[in-house]
């Protein structure tokens, strides 16, 4: 029986292999990113810098839960606003199909997709990313009656910026908060062993790593750093950092962006021993 493939014929190697790379997302939300690097070959070093939590106090958002209908529109600046805001609904037993009702504003598409998911149209996407260019480029809001619902790190000055622009009425809604995590010692007695690439997808994941102390920020100096949007890039640019950026927000775009670097690095080490020899 001929084999099923030629036995002279190597197998692909992958572009990842014997590369040791660092997931900071929250550990509940790194499986997809962690199943794109090792389906490359690389290995993960679970390090999550933040998690998230409940708000302070659960009221603001069950208030404006409580007056959905009233609402022109009802605008989400983050794919976990979405998360929580959905899941205190259940808990209070609320409907979701009041949603599909309003005119509801998403940042990005992965906070429409978070929304489409749950079957709630989507009226508008901000094209940038970030919570004021949506309060710029929402319309129409004169007159409207407006609830944002965001996190507790996003720009607070956004609900004004809707004032400004003739909103009759704005909510400003904190729906969740990010919060320092320790990655604990697993990660570090890891990361102590050599870390090629980083990972990271907010920028809370970028203040969280580099806050472990120097010791991290020779680390996150020394790696090939990917980042995802343009906010997170800012932040970690703004710390000193060389950034590799994903094409677009995804796992698989963040991937590529790590990929990227790491080639350009190992092609730009052969050309300097080279030039050496």
């Amino acid at each position: 029986m001929r084999g099923s493939s030629r036995s002279d014929e190597a197998a692909p190697r992958a572009p990842l292999a014997g590369k040791r790379v660092a997931v900071t997302r929250p550990a509940d939300q790194a499986a997809s990113l962690s199943a794109e690097l090792e389906a490359r070959g690389a290995y993960v070093i679970s390090c999550p810098t933040i998690r998230l939590a409940e708000p302070e106090s659960w009221a603001p958002l069950d208030r404006a839960l409580a007056r959905l209908e009233e609402y022109d529109w009802v605008v989400f600046t983050s794919a976990n606003g979405v998360r929580f805001t959905l899941r205190r609904m259940a808990e209070l037993g609320s409907d979701v199909a009041v949603l599909r009702t309003r005119s509801v504003g998403a940042v990005g598409p992965g906070t429409a997709a978070a929304l489409a998911e749950r079957g709630i149209p989507v009226t508008f996407v901000a094209r940038s990313e970030g919570s004021i260019p949506l309060a710029e480029s929402l319309a129409p809001v004169r007159g409207r009656s407006i609830a944002m619902i965001r996190s507790d790190r996003a720009d607070p000055v956004a609900a004004g910026v809707l004032e400004r622009r003739g909103a009759r009425n704005v909510d400003d809604v904190v729906a969740y908060r990010t919060v320092p995590a320790s990655p604990g010692e697993a990660a570090l007695l890891e990361l102590r062993d050599g870390v090629d690439g980083l990972t990271f997808t907010s920028p809370s994941t970028v203040r969280g790593f580099l806050d472990g102390g120097p010791e991290w920020r020779r680390w996150a100096e020394s790696s090939i750093v990917a980042t995802l949007g343009p906010t997170t890039t800012a932040a970690a640019r703004e710390e000193g950092l060389v950034v590799h950026e994903a094409s677009e927000k995804t796992m698989v775009a963040l991937v590529d962006a790590l990929e990227h670097g790491l080639a350009r690095r190992a092609a730009e080490e052969r050309d300097a021993h080279g030039r050496a020899r």
